[in-house]
C-alpha cells in the first residue's frame, strides 16, 4: 500500500528489475559466445590462428594430436637465383636460419624440406648424395623409390637419418590406380654391378621410354605392379615425416613447405611437376629435375617460367627451377 501511495518508487524499483534481467541476458550471450570461441581456440592451431589473410591459401591441415608448425614466411622467393643444387640447398638453410630466432640445428621444425622422387640406391647418379653428407642434419627428407632391391640399400645407407627422414617404396604418377601402377624393369634391378642399365637406371612408369630401351638393342623388361600415389600432395600426406620427441608430435614435411623437390624419373619429371600445379598445394621453392628425354626441356621451361620460375641448367642432364624475386 506504502508503495502504491508513491509511483516513482515503483517505477524506480521496476526500472531496476529490468536492468538486472537485462544485464542476466547479457552475461548468457557472451557467456556462451567465450565457450564457442574457446572451443574454437582450441582446435586450431597458434599458427593457424595468426595466419595473415594472405596465408589462407595454404590450407594448412594439421592433425589435432600434432604439434603446430610455424607457417612459411610470406614470401617464398629466394633474393637470387642459385647457381647449382648445391648452392640451393645452402641459400635454402640461410633461409631458414634468417626466418628462425631459434637455431635450426637444435629443431628439426625449423628446418627445410627436400623431397626426392626416384632416389635410386643413394648413390648412383645421385646429385644430392655427396651434398648432403655435410648437409644432412639440417634437412627433413622423403625419399622414394619404387624398386625394392634398391629401396632397402637406399634405406640402409640413410638408416643413421631416420629421425628426421622419411622414405617411400612407391611411385607418382597421375596414372595410379587405386593405389598400383604397372612399372617396366629389368631383371637384375638393383644386382651389384657397374652396368647402369643392369641398376635399374633404365626402369620407368613411361613404358614407350621401356620399348625404347628394349628396340634393337637386346635389352628386355617385366612388367611389374607397384604401389603409388597420384601427386606429389598425396605422397608427403600420405608419407611425410611425423616425428615424437619430449616436446610431443609434429609433422615435420609438409606438402606446402617443400623447399626443394628432387626428380629423376626416366622420362615421368615432367609430367609430375604438372601435378604440383593441378592441385591445391603451394609449390617448392626450387625443384631440380632431368630433362634429357625428348620434349622435357622444350615443355617444361616455358611451362615453369609462366608459374613464376627461374629455370636455369644445372648439370648436363638436369634443369634448376627457383622462385626468384627478381630474375637475372
Amino acid at each position: 500500500q506504502s508503495l502504491l501511495c508513491h509511483p516513482p518508487r515503483v517505477l524506480y524499483l521496476l526500472g531496476i528489475a529490468i536492468g538486472v534481467q537485462s544485464l542476466a541476458i547479457i552475461l548468457l550471450h557472451e557467456w556462451s559466445l567465450a565457450i564457442i570461441l574457446l572451443h574454437e581456440w582450441n582446435i586450431k592451431s597458434p599458427a593457424t590462428r595468426n595466419a595473415s589473410e594472405d596465408r589462407a591459401h595454404l590450407h594448412v591441415e594439421l592433425h589435432h594430436d600434432l604439434t603446430p608448425l610455424p607457417l612459411p614466411p610470406l614470401s617464398r622467393s629466394l633474393q637470387r637465383m642459385p647457381n647449382n643444387v648445391e648452392d640451393a640447398l645452402d641459400l635454402l638453410v640461410s633461409y631458414h636460419e634468417n626466418s628462425n630466432t631459434s637455431s635450426i640445428q637444435n629443431d628439426h621444425r625449423l628446418q627445410p624440406a627436400f623431397v626426392q622422387i626416384g632416389a635410386n640406391d643413394g648413390q648412383m647418379f645421385d646429385p644430392l648424395y655427396k651434398l648432403m653428407l655435410t648437409r644432412h642434419y639440417l634437412w627433413n627428407g622423403l625419399l622414394v623409390e619404387p624398386q625394392p632391391k634398391l629401396f632397402k640399400k637406399l634405406v640402409s645407407l640413410h638408416q643413421d637419418k631416420s629421425s628426421h627422414w622419411e622414405f617411400y617404396n612407391g611411385l607418382v604418377s597421375s596414372a595410379c590406380n587405386n593405389g598400383t601402377i604397372t612399372f617396366c624393369e629389368s631383371f637384375t634391378s638393383g644386382s651389384n654391378t657397374m652396368n647402369w642399365r643392369e641398376q635399374g637406371q633404365g626402369n620407368s612408369v613411361n613404358m614407350k621410354h621401356c620399348l625404347n630401351y628394349e628396340g634393337g638393342k637386346g635389352f628386355h623388361f617385366i612388367r611389374t605392379e607397384r604401389q603409388c600415389v597420384q601427386d606429389v600432395k598425396e605422397l608427403v600426406e600420405k608419407h611425410g615425416l611425423v616425428n615424437t620427441n619430449e616436446i610431443g608430435t609434429s609433422r615435420l614435411i609438409h606438402s606446402d613447405w617443400i623447399d626443394l623437390l628432387q626428380i629423376d624419373t626416366e622420362g615421368h619429371d615432367f609430367e609430375i611437376i604438372q601435378g604440383i600445379f593441378k592441385g591445391s598445394m603451394v609449390p617448392p621453392r626450387c625443384i631440380h629435375y632431368e630433362a634429357t628425354f625428348p620434349g622435357v626441356r622444350r615443355d617444361s621451361v616455358p611451362y615453369l617460367e609462366s608459374k613464376g620460375y627461374t629455370v636455369k641448367k644445372s648439370t648436363r642432364d638436369d634443369l634448376l627451377a627457383c622462385l626468384v624475386i627478381s630474375n637475372p
